[in-house]
């Protein structure tokens, strides 16, 4: 039980993480995306971010 409501937190707690790491990618990526051709980049660093999510839940 106990070993359950452990990994139940670890979950949350990197869902958190990803949560956090989309809003700072964000804010980071958006004036590149501006600036430059960073479209692709902001494509795949969103992709990995998403697949972070899956793996956490």
């Amino acid at each position: 039980m106990l070993k359950s409501y452990s990994q139940i937190l670890l979950n949350f707690l990197l869902g958190i993480t990803a949560l956090l790491s989309i809003s700072v990618g964000f804010l980071w990526w958006y004036p590149f995306e501006l600036l430059s051709h960073g479209r692709v980049y902001y494509f795949l660093v969103s992709l990995l971010i998403t697949i972070g999510i899956l793996c956490a839940w």
